[in-house]
């Protein structure tokens, strides 16, 4: 069986805390849910369900100025290491729910911290697939559609690949395929991720940019990068090439 070559990874992040600011890596462990330790934290407003439980960036912006992160090591089987939450001023805080009121309090709301275990059988608190990817040639169409450069940052992507040149599909024809890394590492891709208010904030100052998400609306119809689900687990790192296995061949 022959995969095709496509691109190859330029940047890998990974989101400790739901909604907060995550770390750029040079490599990630990719566990069964997707990278190890992303999404493995997050707010929760007690008196509701599901989705809808999850505090975000989309109703208190100022969650992005707080970047969080894990040490390379100091996990369990049980428990990921302790994250590590860097405030705006540079004050290094605890997962402790000193953090909800250095937030701002959330008034007349019930908020808890919530944490999963390594060895979760759920997604953790990502969406539909345990990995979102983005291509350079998406953001590039988001750009010429607005005349000027748009930070990767507002996609809150766990990996940014450069597409090859001679690739002439893009990553939303993927859906169904599989991608093959140097390592052994498998991925199929599930959906394309469809967009919300979340990529107008700038993820440096907070402020509202709605010309994003209309030129996301206007060049792709609201979708912009696609979710993976991981079929062999491994190691990702920048500068991994990335290899395709079409639809037809993965079900046969």
């Amino acid at each position: 069986m022959t995969n095709t070559y496509i691109g190859r990874i330029t940047h890998l992040t990974r989101y400790p805390v739901k909604s907060m600011a995550g770390e750029s890596l040079q490599r990630a462990p990719i566990a069964p849910y997707g990278l190890y330790g992303d999404r493995s934290h997050a707010l929760i407003d007690n008196e509701k369900e599901g989705w809808d439980s999850f505090i975000t960036a989309r109703q208190y912006p100022q969650m992005l100025g707080y970047t969080a992160s894990l040490p390379d090591s100091g996990g369990t089987e049980a428990a990921f290491p302790p994250v590590r939450i860097t405030a705006p001023d540079g004050r290094q805080l605890e997962w402790t729910d000193d953090l909800i009121q250095e937030l701002g309090g959330f008034p007349k709301r019930s908020i808890s911290l919530r944490s999963h275990r390594p060895d979760s059988k759920e997604l953790l608190a990502v969406d539909a697939g345990g990995l979102l990817l983005i291509t350079n040639r998406s953001l590039r169409r988001i750009e010429e559609r607005l005349g000027q450069p748009v930070d990767p940052r507002r996609f809150r992507a766990n990996i940014l690949i450069e597409l090859d040149d001679a690739a002439d599909e893009d990553e939303y024809a993927w859906v169904g395929s599989r991608l093959h890394l140097p390592d052994g590492t498998v991925l199929e891709v599930v959906e394309p991720c469809e967009r919300c208010m979340l990529v107008t904030l700038d993820p440096d100052t907070h402020e509202r940019n709605n010309a994003v998400l209309l030129a996301v609306k206007d060049v792709m119809d609201l979708k912009f990068g696609v979710y993976a689900t991981v079929i062999q687990t491994g190691e990702l790192s920048v500068g991994d090439k990335l290899y395709m296995e079409k639809a037809a061949a993965a079900s046969s």
